[in-house]
Parts: structure tokens; sequence; C-alpha cells
């Protein structure tokens, strides 16, 4: 099967350098002196490894026990715990920062506003959020099945058999109501899957403020 578990299982560290995207949250972080950071769906820990070389607490989790195994290897000293992105096992307002690279848009629509809620209540007042999302401009968005508006299943990817939410300008907005967006920025890139190909995706820097 194309997901993430039987991926790792068979080919071990598939992404291994960092994202210049994830770099450039990284020094957002430090800037604003951020210090307990969250790497929601960590895999097999590249941005950990990082945001330790950077001298942030990390905390890492993600679904797969295989990439969690991996990541332990190199970062022994991290937090990592496996982990449902839609119930996070963390208490209320403990990190001051929370990066997510890819991994929320692997769900249907109202599973995807259940991890952006916990996300907020994981953060401290303040506390700001980087993700990165794919776009409906996305190559891989024309392939699969849909199952609900703009999330397909089965698509031509490395990671096919699992939902992929696409997402517009608005919809992200709207989905992130309960923050104050610092930056949402549209962004073509080389893709991480497979190089050969072309990606697009939202950038989203948000921060946890009083409604």
């Amino acid at each position: 099967m194309k997901n993430w578990d039987n991926i790792y299982k068979k080919n071990g560290m598939v992404q291994v350098e960092p994202s210049p995207y994830v770099i450039d949250a990284i020094n957002f972080f430090k800037d604003e002196n951020l210090v307990k950071i969250l790497d929601l769906g960590c895999g097999t820990g590249r941005h950990v490894f990082c945001l330790k070389y950077h001298g942030f607490k990390v905390w890492g989790c993600d679904k797969s026990d295989h990439a969690l195994d991996i990541a332990s290897e190199d970062t022994p000293e991290a937090q990592l715990s496996q982990c449902d992105f839609k119930s996070l096992p963390y208490p209320d307002e403990f990190f001051d920062g929370v990066i997510s690279h890819g991994v929320i848009h692997h769900a249907r629509i109202n599973e995807i506003k259940k991890a952006i809620s916990e996300i907020h209540r994981v953060l401290n007042m303040d506390g700001l959020v980087y993700i990165l999302v794919p776009s409906v401009e996305h190559e891989e968005f024309p392939t699969g099945n849909s199952i609900e508006k703009n999330t397909k299943i089965y698509i031509d990817a490395i990671d096919g058999d699992l939902p992929h939410h696409y997402f517009t300008k608005n919809e992200l907005e709207e989905f992130f109501s309960d923050f104050e967006v610092i930056k949402l920025e549209h962004v073509v890139y080389k893709s991480e899957k497979n190089p050969a190909k072309t990606a697009a995706g939202f950038v989203l820097y948000a921060k946890k403020v009083e409604n």
C-alpha cells in the first residue's frame, strides 16, 4: 500500500534534507524567542534534528511507529510520541510553536478542522504555527478519486493510498479564523516526494490570539 508507514518500512528515511520553508520557519521562531516546539507529523525526524541543532526544546509526533523508531536513533534526546493529529497527547497551552510540514492535508475536511483545533489547544497564547499544505494547483490534484470537495484518494504519488485534501486560499483563511494569520503565501517548488515533479501549496504562519 502507498502509505507512509509501509514506505518507511521499505525505504527507511525517504526525506532527508530539511525543507527550506521549515528552515525559514525555524529562523522566524528564533527571532520570536520561542522555546518549546512541536514537530507535528515529524516522520523520520529530519526537522526534529534541525530544531534541536538550533537550540529548541523539541517534541515530535507521528502516526508511523516505524518512522519514530528511525527518528529516535538520530535524535535520542528528543521527546517522540505516536499520535493521531486529531487528538494530540499534550496538555493545553504547552508549546510556544508548532511546525507541521505537509501533514494535516492527509484527511477529510472535518478531520483537518479537528487537527487545527488541536494545534490551537496545545499552543500558548501568542504561540505560532507554521504549516505547508498542497493547493488545488498541485500537479497531483487531477489524479485519483474524489471523496469530497478537493479531497482525493488513490492519487498518483508515493503516498497515494492516503486521503489528500488540496486547499484554496479562502479555505485556509476560514479554517484558521481562530488565529491571526501573519503570512499566507502560495508557493511552487520541487516535489519532495518525487523531485522530477513540481508541487504547489500554501505556506501559512499564524498566531494564537484571544478571540
